[in-house]
């Protein structure tokens, strides 16, 4: 199953990430939701509990492969996507709260 982003639909502009750091045990990303109908579907979905993961692009990524079947990423030389999902393939990968209010209306 390809993971599919509640909140940006193709074509549209509906969030942007804004950092993203190596917290030692793994990648955390900050990010926006602008004010439009899907991005308060996905608000909607993480607080029913339906939208609960991160799905990652990487690009030139090396990784180690866990008997779980979690990959272990090693190396990274970019990420090309970043995506919200409602079951991330690894099951670490979590988003782990919505907090603010929504940007305004996309320009």
């Amino acid at each position: 199953m390809q993971a599919e982003d509640v909140a940006q639909p193709r074509g549209a502009r509906n969030r942007e990430w804004i950092a993203i750091a190596d917290h030692g045990r793994g990648l955390f990303v900050t990010g926006r939701l602008w004010n439009n109908p899907r991005a308060q579907e996905a608000i909607a979905l993480y607080r029913e509990g339906d939208l609960t993961g991160l799905s990652l692009g990487p690009k030139g990524a090396a990784w180690d492969e866990m008997r779980c079947g979690i990959r272990i990423l090693t190396e990274v030389n970019r990420i090309d996507e970043i995506s919200l999902c409602e079951l991330p393939l690894d099951p670490a990968a979590l988003i782990t709260e919505f907090r603010g209010d929504l940007i305004g209306a996309c320009q």
